[in-house]
């Protein structure tokens, strides 16, 4: 737990009865939770180490070693063999401790102080328990973690190693450090040239604003407020020369708009683009107004006023010109007007409640400007009439059909005679509901 630097919270490990390592490998990812640890990886990176340490615990018993009291012992200074090496061991733990004693007391007079090492390198040091032999790092110029991760294992072995698998885990967890901090320090670097480059822009921009047109009084107070919550609120007047004066204009902003304004990073578009959403939906959702639909009425007669909504009157003109004056209110209910329609898609306009496929058709070449011939409505109309006349012939010829199987021939031929009459009248009401409609 110490290794980890979470030997604070053992106490919670007793309390699932985890006091040793075999315990402790044998707890459940929801008692690891219940300790404290909310990561899958973490549990699984601990677990394993604890696995490895019993593992190597139980070899050393199976091998008949002496059971191994502290860390230090157990990571650098001893590797117990058999019952065979067992003195020899012992021996050479007392010339190691000797030696190291002779150097340390030798260091206050010939060797570099414990002080010349770097935190970083001392803080591994000390994970390992072994941050009393600092001095003898220093003395091979192995001051920080890449002098120390560059020793040969030469050099290791003069420190006081004299296991190889000691040298390389130790030289390991050193590279491994080396390069968490190396990234740690690219990163800061990026993020602060980052920072600076921002500042640079926003300061420029700030003085052109001074005499260029445009403020932060223009901006909606929804929006500075948003602004003001990001620390931003300086860059306000950009917003407002991108004509993003309300939080839905500066929802609809595009990305390359956000880059203009000084924006370099998509996170940071995406994060102030996802507030600016949220906000407009509470506004919406307290029954607050939006701007852009904001409806005007006469106090005199309750209805819309033309001088403020020319472009529905436009609108309610051209559906005039091709009969579909039936639509117009659901297309200003819809806040849909003569600039916003040549836009509209197929399936948009069915949306706003135009079913008649015919009649979307027709609404889309008037969109987009083009000539609607005049012979549209009469071919519809006679498309209607044809499909009414097969059925009703379908319908004659069935009932023909059931009357000959029963013998009625004389009805039939009279049923003929009276139809021939009814087709003459319905051909004669055909050619007069041409005329009408010419």
């Amino acid at each position: 737990l110490s290794i980890f630097g979470i030997e604070r919270i053992a106490p919670f490990f007793v309390e699932q009865h985890a006091t040793n390592l075999k315990s402790a490998v044998e707890l459940t990812d929801d008692q690891f939770r219940e300790i404290g640890f909310k990561h899958k990886d973490q549990i699984d990176k601990l677990r394993g180490v604890l696995k490895e340490a019993l593992e190597e615990r139980q070899g050393g018993i199976a091998n008949g070693s002496t059971a191994v009291t502290s860390k230090e012992k157990e990571e650098l200074d001893h590797n117990y063999d058999s019952e065979d090496d067992e003195d020899n061991n012992q021996d050479d733990e007392g010339d190691i401790q000797a030696n190291e004693g002779d150097k340390e007391d030798d260091a206050d007079a010939t060797s570099p102080e414990k002080s010349d090492i770097e935190e970083d390198l001392m803080e591994v040091l000390t994970i390992f328990g072994i941050e009393r032999i600092a001095p003898f790092f220093a003395e091979q110029d192995a001051t920080n973690l890449r002098t120390a991760v560059d020793l040969t294992d030469d050099q290791f072995r003069e420190i006081g190693f004299k296991h190889q698998d000691q040298i390389d885990k130790l030289r390991r967890v050193l590279k491994e450090t080396l390069e968490e901090q190396e990234d740690e320090v690219d990163d800061t670097v990026e993020n602060n040239d980052d920072e600076k480059d921002m500042d640079e822009k926003n300061q420029d921009r700030e003085d052109e604003a001074e005499n260029e047109p445009g403020d932060a009084g223009e901006i909606n107070d929804d929006l500075l407020e948003v602004l003001t919550l990001f620390g931003i609120e300086r860059i306000a007047p950009f917003f407002a020369e991108q004509n993003a004066r309300t939080l839905k204009d500066a929802c609809e902003l595009t990305d390359d708009q956000f880059r203009t304004i000084g924006f370099k990073h998509q996170d940071q578009i995406e994060k102030l683009r996802k507030v600016l959403q949220e906000t407009l939906d509470e506004k919406t959702e307290d029954g607050g107004e939006d701007e852009s639909n904001e409806e005007t009425y006469n106090d005199d007669d309750d209805e819309y006023d033309s001088d403020l909504q020319p472009s529905n009157e436009e609108l309610k003109s051209m559906l005039a010109s091709c009969g579909l004056t039936e639509y117009f209110d659901a297309f200003n209910e819809a806040g849909i007007d003569v600039s916003q329609a040549k836009y509209l898609s197929d399936d948009e306009i069915e949306r706003v409640g135009v079913k008649n496929k015919s009649h979307r058709i027709k609404l889309l070449k008037l969109f987009a400007g083009e000539e609607i011939p005049e012979s549209d409505g009469e071919m519809e109309d006679e498309e209607e009439t044809k499909n009414q006349t097969r059925l009703m012939a379908a319908q004659k010829l069935k009932e023909r059909k059931r009357m000959l199987e029963n013998g009625n021939h004389d009805q039939v031929y009279s049923e003929e005679f009276v139809d021939g009459e009814q087709n003459d009248s319905e051909t004669d009401a055909k050619d007069q509901k041409k005329k009408k409609k010419k």
